[in-house]
């Protein structure tokens, strides 16, 4: 790591902001992207969706967002990005420190664009539209009808491209600063995560659990909004995922697993830790050891130039002869809705060729047979090339409370 690698807070805005350095690489990344392309402009969408993940790229151009605040954003071949807010004139976290010009919308985002996109005369532009559709969990697209409808009629001799995979492949590769983020974001999902394991215990409800983990993020310095998907149950009629715990009252034999998100100047780790309560059955162990085999055999070849079906495969190898299957999950993190997806419901999603240096994935091999909960553990972690380098500090086990 740099020394540019370390978050910059303003003493009097004490929000985590990137270096100029870091807003010069992007919007460069980004133009040579364009000119690729033959675009003359990029416009990110406003969208809060997905816990914030939609309006990732407008974050990404702008550092404006956060909280669900409402932003979108314009970036031209010639000119400094422009972002457009729906209330106010809020700045998100460090736009000033970028020279962003930040304009209000009264939540009329294209009544506000059309005027910006004529001075940067983009009436006859060949235009990108991040979110126009394919979007990686959002196929249908992210812009609103509304908006889009309003943009082509304002500039019919204009041309309106998907610009959605151009954007990814902006974000695919981080920065030693993104990453730095990332690091900060894991340490705080693993704040949360300690609450769990503290506070999970016969007689206490779950929803006072959930509580307590996201207000150790918060102490921590963590955004909102963040996602703490919950599984939950006596084993073997486990609760299906839910985005909020219940009023359940946990007991024992219980077995708790969750999709531990945090974020950090709109960066976001993940974590998913087991936690069984009660004494814990072989079952359980053997599925474990089954899971360690996918995760470190899928850590090992996380290096540049491994393809995401080799991972696939190199998964489910490792399962043979355990007793248990071992599918892998696997997503980008960064700001929110990064590529590629792997999931087994939908295979490979957005598939970006190959494994780079400094890409950060989640990697979540589950050992699963019928009639079994499954297993999973997973952190967050960082291609390099001698594969993968966690960015937690955990140890990699079951949490047991007997």
């Amino acid at each position: 790591m740099t020394e540019v690698a370390t978050p910059i807070v303003d003493a009097d805005l004490p929000f985590p902001r990137f270096s100029v350095a870091e807003r010069d690489r992007r919007w460069g990344l980004v133009r040579g992207l364009m000119a690729r392309e033959g675009l003359d402009a990029i416009i990110a969408p406003e969208n809060t969706g997905h816990y914030d993940h939609w309006q990732s790229d407008t974050r990404y151009l702008t550092q404006v967002g956060g909280n669900c605040v409402d932003a979108s954003a314009i970036l031209t071949m010639d000119h400094d990005a422009i972002a457009f807010v729906g209330e106010g004139s809020w700045p998100g976290l460090a736009a000033p420190h970028w020279g962003v010009r930040v304009l209000p919308t009264a939540r009329y985002f294209a009544r506000a664009m059309i005027p910006a996109m004529h001075d940067l005369e983009l009436d006859h532009a060949r235009i990108g539209v991040a979110g126009m559709e394919l979007g990686l969990r959002a196929p249908e697209g992210t812009i609103k009808y509304g908006t889009m409808k309003k943009l082509i009629e304002a500039f019919p001799q204009a041309t309106f491209v998907d610009a959605t995979r151009l954007m990814q492949e902006a974000r695919y590769v981080k920065s030693d600063e993104e990453i730095a983020m990332l690091e900060r974001s894991a340490a705080i999902a693993e704040k949360a995560v300690e609450a769990m394991i503290r506070t999970a215990r016969p007689g206490v409800r779950e929803c006072e659990v959930y509580a307590e983990m996201i207000a150790a993020e918060i102490r921590e310095g963590g955004e909102l909004p963040t996602m703490i998907s919950w599984f939950s149950g006596p084993p073997g009629v486990r609760a299906q995922r839910l985005t909020i715990a219940s009023e359940r009252v946990i007991s024992s034999p219980w077995y708790i697993t969750q999709e531990c998100e945090a974020r950090y100047a709109g960066y976001v780790s993940q974590r998913m830790q087991p936690l069984y309560i009660g004494k814990l059955p072989n079952e359980f162990k053997a599925a474990f050891e089954a899971q360690n085999r996918a995760l470190f055999a899928c850590y090992e070849i996380l290096k540049p130039g491994t393809t995401f079906r080799q991972l696939i495969e190199t998964s489910l190898r490792s399962g043979e002869g355990s007793g248990f299957e071992t599918p892998l999950t696997m997503h980008g993190r960064g700001l929110g809705d990064d590529a590629p997806l792997i999931t087994g419901s939908a295979g490979l999603a957005m598939d970006m060729g190959e494994v780079k240096a400094n890409c950060v994935f989640q990697l979540k091999p589950s050992a699963v047979r019928p009639g079994f909960d499954g297993i999973t553990w997973a952190d967050t972690v960082v291609a390099t090339p001698n594969g993968a380098r966690r960015l937690g500090k955990q140890p990699i086990e079951i949490a047991n409370v007997e």
